[in-house]
C-alpha cells in the first residue's frame, strides 16, 4: 500500500535517517512497517532548501551535528512552532491524523506526544547551534525507528 505522508515530523526522521540520501536522487520513497512512504515533490523542495540553509550540500556533508538544526529548519518552515519557539502539539497531531496510515496511527500519536511532553520545554529558539532540540530529535528518530522497523 502506498502513502504519500505529509507529517513534518514523519519528514524530519525519514529526511534525516533514511532519505538523506534519496533526496539528492531521483527515488522518492521508502517503506515503514510495509507501507511505501512517498514524499511529495514539495517536501522535498522543503528538504532542499533546509539542506541549503544548514550547509549541506552533499550527502558527505549530512553530519549528525546538522540534525537539530535541520528539525528546526523544516518545523519552522511548516508551521509547527509556535511563538515560543515550541512545538505546536495540536498542529503536530492534526498533521498525523491526516498523515499517517490508520494502523500505524494511534501508536505514531502517542509516541510523538511523548516526544513532545519530554522535550519540548527545552527548546530555545535563540540557540543558534540548535542543541536545545537535538533530546527531541532523538526521541522522534527513535519512535520512527521503532515504528517502522522493529515488530511488535
Amino acid at each position: 500500500m502506498k502513502f504519500i505522508w505529509t507529517s513534518s515530523l514523519t519528514l524530519i526522521a525519514f529526511c534525516i535517517v533514511f532519505l538523506a540520501d534519496l533526496v539528492r536522487s531521483d527515488h522518492k520513497k521508502v517503506e515503514c512497517a510495509g507501507h511505501d512512504i512517498s514524499l511529495s515533490q514539495q517536501e522535498i523542495d522543503a528538504m532542499k532548501k533546509c539542506f541549503d540553509k544548514i550547509g549541506i550540500t552533499s550527502l558527505e556533508d549530512m553530519k549528525e551535528d546538522h540534525l537539530p538544526c535541520l528539525a528546526k529548519c523544516i518545523m519552522e518552515d511548516e508551521g509547527l512552532l509556535d511563538e515560543q519557539g515550541k512545538p505546536h502539539k495540536e498542529s503536530i497531531m492534526r498533521d498525523i491524523d491526516t498523515a499517517v496510515p490508520e494502523k500505524m496511527r494511534e501508536k505514531y500519536k502517542a509516541a510523538m506526544e511523548k516526544c513532545i511532553d519530554d522535550h519540548a520545554n527545552d527548546f530555545s529558539p535563540d540557540d543558534e547551534l540548535c542543541t536545545s532540540y537535538r533530546p527531541f530529535i532523538m526521541c522522534v528518530l527513535q519512535a520512527v525507528n521503532n515504528i517502522c522497523y522493529v515488530a511488535d
